[in-house]
């Protein structure tokens, strides 16, 4: 039987973890109470569960084993792992993109309360890209850095240059 954890568990917030106990009083389930009362699929959790096609799922228990494809346990953890991945920079992506054109703004000072405050720091990035600072306000180094970086998102061929970095 799964263990149920403690509210502080669920998170750090004293706001949700007071939404918590309260759904808990009104019995209302959240991901939290339903995943403490789910076992866990040894074989998904440890990586060796292949979905890849629709010939799975492949579910790999040994060394030596191999999905209907060929996979390997390695080959199947790496793609695993791989996905997530993307899937996580594809869902987050556009927060960094958000970034890039705040710090354009900012530097075209049409970003209200905002302003650069390291200037040692941003002369260190841009310096990571050959963008010149010398002899230059920091406003002209962020909108040149801001203007890479916003390039980067409709990048199509090469490595993007942060990665590449």
């Amino acid at each position: 039987m799964p263990k149920k954890r403690e509210i502080k568990d669920y998170s750090t917030d004293p706001a949700a973890q007071q939404m918590l106990i309260r759904a808990e009083e009104l019995g209302i389930g959240t991901a939290f109470t339903r995943a403490d009362a789910m076992v866990p699929c040894n074989i998904g959790g440890a990586g060796m569960c292949c979905k890849q096609c629709g010939m799975g799922p492949c579910r790999l228990t040994k060394s030596g084993d191999t999905g209907v494809c060929g996979a390997t346990i390695d080959t199947i953890q790496a793609q695993n792992l791989t996905r997530a991945i993307a899937a996580g920079s594809a869902a987050h992506s556009d927060h960094g993109r958000d970034m890039a054109f705040l710090l354009k703004a900012t530097a075209q000072g049409e970003a209200q309360g905002y302003m650069i405050r390291d200037v040692a720091k941003l002369r260190m990035v841009a310096g990571y890209y050959n963008i010149k600072v010398d002899g230059r306000k920091p406003e002209e180094v962020a909108n040149d850095l801001a203007d890479l970086y916003i390039a980067q998102f409709g990048q199509q061929r090469r490595c993007s240059m942060p990665a590449g970095r």
